[in-house]
């Protein structure tokens, strides 16, 4: 008997061929056969499989739902019934997910929502660029051009002209432009929190006006060609994550022999989003609504983790920016929510199917202290404060419905041409092979050590969200550490532009500042203006997190939405 359940499951998995073998027998077998014993199997398939694969050492599995197997070639209207038991089956397993990820909280169970996926295509076919209905693209006839006595591959069998317009290929699986659309638009938004990391023009709609050096050429200049915002040649980290990189019409022969650009890219396809637009550009009218609906960047450069008033009762002399602090960039986005859904539960499917990227930030925080000390033990007792409001902000968007989130940590920052020019010793005991100083790089190292630390904390309370920490301090590291496997030459802590000395950084003249000059190519610098990396060093960076071992746990799936889930705040431990 339990042979034969085994195999009936197996025949479940498998496209439902046994759902479609039993169903004949009617819709009392199907209701008795089905739901009573569903939910055995799926526990006990669920239960072992993960547990397998956790023994081995997997920490990062992904499991997809069934698909909604009753459109498979019958419609108008899909058979409810076979739906129905396809649903029910999913959410079993769903509940087994649940399971293992509250057993297992440092595991990334990642659900992927099938059934939801492919039903969105025979829900509104056109919409989609399918103009056959449930009709089948490989078939010998019939309503639906199915034959179980001739099918797809069998003499007599004709393919039609452009697969593309289908959504079913031969009766039982789909074609390639139903699977293609089921991938893409994991995320439907992207929110991003920080500093001048992240900022894609914030800082330019502050009031009154600002004239930072990042609005000034040449920032910019390698693929916008104009200043706009970012505090860097080009694209940033947030950039080569969230946009299509390339257009569908090229060739695959092009990344087989361009490896690097399938590998930067993987990710970045997938989550096919547009340009951040600057929240406040939305709000001063720069920006339309349409262009907000696909991702809002609420990051501004020079802003801190910790609030203004703290700075100011240290006796600080803070900058403008400061006004910007994580907790103001929150309440940015609780402002805007409302303006991008209809009701309650909209807006929890709005937050619960985007990414949020909370950082980097801190840099700043930090930066104020270091103005006055480079005592280790007076610099540490910064780090609890500035982490506490970085979790804060993400507890608080896990109890508005978000799920997925990537956490950055700090760069090494000892490497940083800024910081090498203030505080250059002769003493070489200081510094690191790379050049970078040891003890700054310390600290910044302590900070994300910490960070982890309490994002661990949070995925034993949240079980059910996807908290992702981003190394950026190692995927930088090796930059200094091997300059030249990636490209790039000459001195790699020597900034592009910059105003001459050892690091070509000059406090009094900037990057921006007249008479300031910028390298021929930037793509051979890992340092931008001394405070900032090129886009070239930004790229390596992202490849790094999506194809390199730079995220906890491995950002290599990204469908994980509240949708998928449902709402788990009920499952959170207090």
């Amino acid at each position: 008997m339990e042979c034969g359940r085994v195999r009936e499951f197996r025949c479940y998995r498998s496209h439902g061929v046994r759902c479609e073998l039993l169903c004949r027998e009617g819709h009392s077998y199907h209701n008795q056969l089905f739901f009573d014993n569903s939910n055995e199997l799926v526990q006990g398939f669920a239960s072992c499989s993960l547990q397998f694969f956790h023994s081995l050492g997997a920490r990062t599995l992904m499991v997809p739902g069934n698909l909604p197997l009753g459109c498979n070639k019958n419609q108008y209207g899909c058979l409810k019934w076979i739906n129905e038991f396809f649903e029910y089956y999913n959410h079993k397993l769903q509940s087994e997910l649940d399971k293992f990820r509250r057993l297992h909280p440092y595991v990334n169970i990642i659900y992927a929502d099938y059934y939801n996926a492919a039903l969105e295509l025979y829900h509104d076919p056109t919409k989609f660029g399918f103009f056959t209905g449930l009709k089948i693209c490989c078939g010998i006839g019939g309503p639906y051009n199915y034959n179980a006595s001739a099918t797809c591959g069998n003499p007599g069998a004709i393919a039609c002209d452009d697969p593309s317009h289908c959504i079913g290929c031969d009766g039982l699986h789909l074609t390639e432009a139903a699977h293609r659309l089921m991938v893409e638009g994991c995320y439907t938004t992207l929110f991003s929190f920080g500093d001048s990391l992240t900022d894609t023009g914030n800082l330019y709609y502050i009031s009154p006006p600002q004239s930072p050096d990042c609005l000034l050429p040449p920032y910019g200049q390698t693929h916008f060609h104009r200043p706009n915002g970012r505090c860097s040649d080009g694209r940033l980290i947030l950039d080569f994550l969230g946009i299509p990189s390339y257009p569908l019409a090229f060739s695959t022969h092009f990344f087989h022999q361009n490896s690097f650009f399938v590998n930067v890219f993987r990710e970045a396809e997938s989550l096919r989003l547009p340009y951040v637009e600057p929240y406040l550009g939305f709000k001063n009218g720069a920006v339309n609504r349409r262009n907000i609906e696909q991702g809002v960047n609420f990051a501004v450069a020079g802003a801190t983790a910790l609030g203004r008033g703290f700075f100011e009762e240290k006796g600080f002399s803070v900058d403008v920016a400061t006004n910007f602090s994580l907790g103001v960039q929150l309440d940015w986005f609780k402002d805007l929510l409302p303006s991008l859904c209809n009701s309650s539960s909209g807006c929890k499917k709005v937050v619960g199917s985007s990414l949020f990227i909370v950082g980097e930030i801190g840099g700043n925080d930090y930066g104020y202290p270091l103005s006055k000390t480079t005592a280790i033990e007076d610099l540490v007792t910064y780090i609890p404060q500035v982490i506490s409001v970085i979790t804060s902000a993400i507890r608080e968007l896990i109890d508005l419905g978000a799920v997925t989130f990537m956490v950055p940590g700090m760069l090494p920052l000892g490497c940083n041409s800024a910081y090498l020019t203030r505080f250059a010793t002769i003493d070489e005991e200081e510094y690191d092979h790379a050049g970078c100083l040891k003890w700054l790089n310390m600290f910044f190292a302590y900070h994300n050590e910490l960070l982890q630390i309490e994002l661990n904390q949070l995925r034993v309370l949240y079980p059910l969200a996807n908290i992702i920490y981003a190394d950026y301090f190692n995927a930088a590291l090796q930059l200094y550490n091997s300059p030249e496997q990636f490209g790039f030459g000459g001195n790699v802590l020597k900034v592009c532009c910059g105003g001459g000395g050892p690091y070509n950084f000059n406090d009094t003249a900037k990057c921006g500042d007249t008479g300031v000059i910028v390298c021929d190519d930037p793509s051979q610098y890992v340092s931008w203006d001394g405070y900032h990396l090129t886009e070239s060093a930004y790229r390596w960076i992202t490849k790094g997190l999506l194809d390199g071992p730079y995220t906890i746990p491995k950002f290599n799936v990204p469908c994980f939405t509240g949708e998928t889930i449902g709402d788990f705040n009920s499952y959170a431990v207090k």
